[in-house]
């Protein structure tokens, strides 16, 4: 069963974040906090209805089914340009090795 603890995962937050994307029709990859206002309520919404249909069991494995189709046949296809993609998390902060 989704709970919240599971929010805590980067690896799951990236799966619905691009599943519920496709599903609000915007890009896959689409930076949620450069989104308009509206847009994030309606992912938010979207992304509350979705789990809420996720079976008790299994349900990763779902997500995962998903998240693998929409990246097979709308990111990484034969029109793929990474130009239009930008990496969600980019860490510019200098750190030092000791």
């Amino acid at each position: 069963m989704f709970s919240k603890d599971d929010f805590t995962n980067d690896e799951i937050n990236a799966k619905l974040s691009v599943v519920v994307m496709t599903m609000i029709g915007k890009p896959p990859m689409t930076n949620f906090h450069k989104m308009l206002d509206k847009d994030k309520r309606k992912f938010n919404g979207t992304l509350n209805e979705y789990i809420k249909i996720l079976p008790k069991k299994d349900w990763k494995e779902i997500l995962t089914s998903q998240y693998n189709h929409i990246c097979s046949d709308e990111i990484f296809n034969e029109q793929f340009d990474p130009k239009k993609y930008e990496p969600m998390d980019i860490n510019t902060e200098i750190q030092l090795l000791e």
